[in-house]
């Protein structure tokens, strides 16, 4: 019976790697994606955006965001999803991020998006 634990955690240890390495060497396809004409459209009309712009400003210029988060009556964050995969940490993400004040006026525009 003794050898079979060996041989045991052997094969858990390459499992455990084979996981790992396939999460580090392949990319999985992206959740969300759009397509370059609509991506460069989307962020040249968000470049346009300035503060003080109000939410409808906004929603007219961009469309209806992919989220709307509230972070109290402080701000909230509007949110472009360009292109996500799932498990995205943030440097697989590109995006588009409006911050709004309590009166619903831009504070500052944030866009992460490669454009090719």
């Amino acid at each position: 019976m003794k050898p079979i634990l060996p041989l045991f955690l052997f094969l858990l240890v390459l499992v455990a790697v084979g996981v790992l390495a396939q999460g580090i060497t392949h990319k999985r396809p992206p959740q969300v994606t759009l397509d370059a004409p609509t991506k460069r459209k989307l962020v040249e009309k968000a470049v346009t955006l300035k503060a003080g712009d109000s939410f409808q400003t906004v929603t007219n210029a961009l469309g209806k965001p992919t989220t709307d988060t509230n972070y109290g009556d402080d701000w909230h964050i509007l949110e472009y999803h360009i292109q996500i995969w799932e498990g995205a940490y943030g440097e697989d993400a590109e995006f588009l991020k409006i911050r709004l004040d309590k009166s619903n006026r831009v504070i500052s525009i944030w866009v992460r998006a490669e454009l090719k």
